[in-house]
């Protein structure tokens, strides 16, 4: 009796663990599944907000996209010239052009350590967004100027108050 008593004690371990096992293994197909539709879904749904997304940034947008694609200095900063260049005149490209556009486009040789917002004044076709970068205890001012052409804001002027 007692040797039929332990071995009914190991069946039921085995058959809790049994089921244990195949309840987690079905959460975990259940959530791995659930993560590739996600993701599927993020990836459709960041081609057409790109699509449509240059159209609806306002200038100050812009502004902002332009300088964490070109400035590696800046806190969350993900470095993409091609982008950045998207974002300004076919006049403003041509007078900066080369690997080495961007410490001339802006006048400096290291980038700030952080941006402080000042304004942005639209006005028709035309805007300035303002920036104060600053290099720890030292700041400038930038003022960007943008024009709307064909319902997109592009960079079309800089101007570094240092310089």
């Amino acid at each position: 009796m007692k040797k039929l008593k332990g071995n009914t004690v190991l069946i039921v371990l085995v058959a809790v663990f049994a089921v244990v096992a195949i309840i987690a293994t079905t959460v975990a197909i259940y959530f791995w599944h659930k993560s590739k539709n996600t993701e599927q879904n993020n990836a459709e749904n960041t081609a057409e907000e790109s699509e449509t997304l240059s159209e609806e940034l306002t200038p100050n947008e812009v502004v902002q996209v332009f300088m964490y694609s070109t400035l590696g200095t800046l806190p969350g900063a993900e470095i993409d010239y091609d982008l950045a260049r998207s974002y300004m005149t076919d006049e403003l490209k041509s007078q900066h052009s080369g690997d080495s556009w961007v410490p001339g486009f802006y006048g400096i040789q290291d980038g700030p350590t952080s941006i402080k917002f000042i304004s942005e004044n639209i006005s028709g076709d035309s805007a300035t967004v303002r920036y104060d970068p600053s290099w720890g205890e030292m700041g400038l001012g930038w003022a960007f100027i943008l024009k709307n052409v064909d319902g997109e804001w592009l960079i079309s002027e800089f101007r570094n108050d240092a310089q």
